[in-house]
């Protein structure tokens, strides 16, 4: 619907400007949005390349509670090379919860 395209809209802006809390609020409704190719590339973009390891950590825990295959190459991707422990851990978990080992 034309109000959810909206508020999808309003949600990707959020995710690019908006403050640390806001942008991991955005995260979490994006998720609802993952059958959608352009907030999934959004979340996968934020997930790979945000300078901000609790961001990213958001993003691959939210990833996994969609249980959408077509996240696990990006959620791969962050569970081998992301710098952070945390995040890689997560990734692993969210592949847990889509792969189902």
């Amino acid at each position: 619907s034309q109000r959810m395209r909206q508020e999808q809209g309003e949600l990707l802006k959020v995710l690019k400007i908006g403050d640390k809390e806001s942008r991991i609020g955005a995260i979490r409704e994006l998720a609802c949005f993952h059958f959608d190719e352009k907030s999934r590339v959004a979340l996968e973009d934020a997930l790979l390349t945000d300078a901000d390891p609790e961001i990213r950590k958001e993003v691959a825990t939210s990833l996994g509670k969609t249980e959408n295959p077509r996240v696990t190459p990006a959620l791969k991707i962050a569970r081998s090379k992301d710098p952070d422990i945390g995040v890689r851990q997560a990734a692993y978990r969210s592949l847990i919860m889509i792969e189902g080992y």
